[in-house]
Order: structure tokens, then sequence, then C-alpha cells
């Protein structure tokens, strides 16, 4: 018992708490609860969905996903190619980073899709992978906007 407080006291690895996940029942990848919870996601999600005159997270984020520019969709296929994003799971559209980076320019069209969010949306969908080729998608989205909105990352863009 004492070593697994110490484990628990040192951070378990993701190596560690995907293990325990599993033996629980669980196919989750601790991170994706982790972030959950730093970003205090139910507020986050409440001032969204208000935002949006939406019921949830899940139908905010999917709202966001149900229309696109065509200027918007070529600059974020545009910056995937050119930048060289190193995952092919993330290379066409339709994908995870490609549908988080279309969320997240429609919910702030006064900066739309910025040059360089495609690595910021590949380092976060990279964090919460669950599984090979399985990402938690929803979760990066908000992550991405917390990041945007409340550590002010906009004026990057």
């Amino acid at each position: 018992m004492e070593k697994l407080k110490n484990t628990i006291k040192k951070g378990l690895s993701l190596k560690l708490g995907c293990e325990l996940s599993a033996l629980l029942g669980y196919h989750i990848n601790p991170r994706s609860i982790l972030y959950k919870i730093i970003i205090d996601l139910p507020s986050l999600e409440n001032k969204i969905c208000n935002n949006l005159k939406k019921q949830s997270g899940d139908e905010a984020y999917q709202h966001l996903l149900s229309y696109t520019s065509e200027i918007t969709h070529k600059d974020i296929i545009k910056d995937m190619v050119r930048c060289g994003t190193p995952n092919p799971d993330f290379q066409t559209a339709g994908n995870p980073l490609y549908n988080i980076l279309t969320a997240v320019s429609n919910y702030m069209p006064e900066i739309g899709y910025g040059q360089g969010m495609n690595f910021l949306g590949n380092l976060i969908l990279f964090a919460l992978i669950k599984e090979e080729h399985t990402y938690d998608e929803s979760v990066a989205f908000w992550v991405i906007l917390y990041i945007m909105d409340n550590l002010d990352y906009k004026g990057l863009y």
C-alpha cells in the first residue's frame, strides 16, 4: 500500500495509468481525466453552451463541426500539408485534428484559423491518445478553447 501511495505522490506514468484503467475495465487515457479537471470542463462547457444556445458540450461541438467556410477548409488543409503534420492520422479532411481546428475557428470567427494552430492541436491530440489511431477529440477541442480563452492565446493569431 505504501508503494502505491508513493507512486501516486510522484505521479502516475501514462503506461501505469493506462494499465490501471484497463484493470478497472476502463479504456481511457488518464490524461483525459486530468485535463478535464484542470480546465474545469463543466464550467467551460456551460459557458460555451450558453453562448451557442446548446444543451450539452457534445451538442455544441457537433454544431461547430457542422459548417465551415471554403477558405477556412483550404487554409487548414494547406497548413497541415505545408507544416508536415507528422501523424498520418491527421493528413486529410475529416480527421480529429482537422475537426478540432474547424470547430475552434468556427467558435472564434474573429480569429478564424491561424497558421500554426495545427501544431497546438497536434500536441494536445497526441497527449490524449486512447489507443492506436483513436484520440479523445472532444476533450482536445475543449482544451484548445481553454488555452485560447483563459490563457489569452488569441493574441497569437
